[in-house]
């Protein structure tokens, strides 16, 4: 009897760049950008700085490639939800699934002004579907206004948690919760 084992040929094995982004993430959120360092990101991988270097230019190209799937999965989560607590509760969860970027990108948008602009943007685009889902609040600029108010809040507890200065809550609740906020009336001039 052989005590070599057989590999499963149905193991996929993550490439080289799926290996380094899968700890970017976990360095960001254990450290935020500036504390991550690429030297502990190829480390978790067993990689060299020259394999992250013929993916990634920079670390700041690499965070931007790690923001664009957050906020495509994100947009993407408030698109296809059916309500405004729908939203709520999906922001948190892709939050949770990213919790590096988000951390992350609280602290680069100081450091560099090409990922503030895209953070605008991304926010700019969650506050409009935010927007789909809100009961009529009045004209475009009032229903913008507020939309963008939600977003930012969403935004915050979802960095809280990434940040662990709050704890981990059943997204459900905080959506059911904020919804009621907005189906009160607290919104709306």
């Amino acid at each position: 009897m052989s005590d070599v084992q057989h590999s499963d040929p149905t193991e996929t094995v993550p490439s080289t760049r799926e290996a380094l982004i899968a700890a970017g993430l976990k360095c960001f959120a254990e450290s935020g950008y500036t504390g991550a360092r690429l030297s502990d990101i190829v480390e978790q991988t067993g990689l060299t700085t020259g394999a992250f270097y013929r993916h990634f230019s920079s670390k700041v190209e690499f965070f931007h490639v790690l923001f664009v799937a957050y906020g495509d999965e994100l947009q993407s989560a408030l698109a296809t939800s059916g309500s405004f607590a729908e939203q709520v509760e999906a922001w948190i969860r892709v939050g949770r699934r990213h919790l590096g970027v988000v951390r992350a990108s609280a602290e680069i948008q100081h450091l560099e002004p090409g990922e503030m602009q895209a953070r605008r943007r991304l926010r700019e685009v969650c506050g409009g579907l935010i927007a789909q889902q809100l009961p009529d609040v009045g004209d475009w600029r009032e229903s913008r206004a507020v939309a963008l108010m939600l977003a930012d809040m969403v935004a915050q507890y979802v960095l809280m948690e990434a940040a662990g200065w709050v704890e981990e809550r059943d997204p459900a609740t905080v959506a059911r919760a904020l919804a009621r906020l907005v189906e009160n009336g607290l919104y709306r001039p």
